[in-house]
């Protein structure tokens, strides 16, 4: 996949679903009293992002076509691959902007370890199968962490397309569009088109 490829197929939808739930700020503040808050719209994010969540893992775990409608793609085999193959996603922190006191995310860490647990997870099935009983799970916290737990897959393909890149010149590790919700300060990135935002332009050797 290109980087082109990327932003047309995945990227472009990822920013669709932050706008919309950048939208639910101006009734409800992203602050930690509010995670519990829960509502309808919450509920219809936390299904959308979730659906995209799965679409994109089966991209990023490389789960062949024939195989993507089976029991190999459980969160289990997700969870399993990014062990494997990632084994520091679990300590990604992800800041969410403009936030007072400062949110800080850390959706790969895993609740129950012993069994892949993300309780995010656990909460966009249970609305999905069940909104009605299981209201109290369509909350400002699992909209958030699902949709950080995109963001960073996302932005973590990126940098994997630029590592493999034959022409790093002219190759990007970032999109143009950048999040207006999320920041990762610990990473470098070689590409920062717009001023004063979180990347970090790194020179070249």
């Amino acid at each position: 996949m290109t980087t082109d490829e990327l932003v047309q197929k995945y990227w472009n939808y990822y920013l669709m679903l932050e706008q919309r739930l950048l939208e639910t700020r101006n009734y409800v503040e992203f602050r930690n009293e509010n995670f519990n808050t829960s509502s309808n719209e919450f509920g219809l994010l936390i299904i959308s992002i979730g659906a995209e969540l799965d679409n994109f893992f089966k991209t990023y775990c490389e789960i062949p076509d024939g195989e993507r409608d089976t029991q190999k793609t459980s969160m289990k085999v997700y969870a399993d691959y990014l062990s494997q193959h990632y084994p520091d996603i679990a300590n990604e922190k992800i800041t969410v902007l403009d936030t007072n006191p400062v949110i800080i995310l850390s959706p790969f860490a895993l609740t129950k370890p012993e069994n892949q647990h993300y309780q995010w997870w656990d909460a966009y099935n249970q609305v999905k199968h069940n909104r009605y009983e299981n209201f109290t799970e369509a909350k400002l916290i699992n909209a958030i962490t699902l949709l950080s737990a995109l963001f960073l897959l996302e932005m973590k393909e990126f940098k994997n397309i630029y590592d493999f890149s034959a022409d790093k010149e002219h190759a990007m590790d970032c999109p143009l569009n950048q999040s207006k919700l999320f920041a990762m300060k610990e990473w470098n990135f070689r590409c920062s088109p717009l001023e004063g935002m979180y990347f970090t332009e790194v020179a070249e050797n």
